[in-house]
């Protein structure tokens, strides 16, 4: 995944992150919260998504 579509996925509120010192950081549950979601969106279970 790029730069740019991180930034639209933040945009649009897909992916949260975090201002600290002027820098964007990502948490890990931000990335587990979006994958959830990518899963869910296609209907995968967490078995088979693995």
């Amino acid at each position: 995944m790029n730069r740019t579509a991180v930034f639209r996925l933040i945009k649009t509120g897909e992916l949260q992150s975090i201002k600290d010192e002027g820098y964007r950081l990502i948490p890990v549950w931000a990335l587990r919260d979006f994958a959830r979601s990518l899963e869910a969106k296609v209907g995968l279970t967490r078995e088979e998504a693995a």
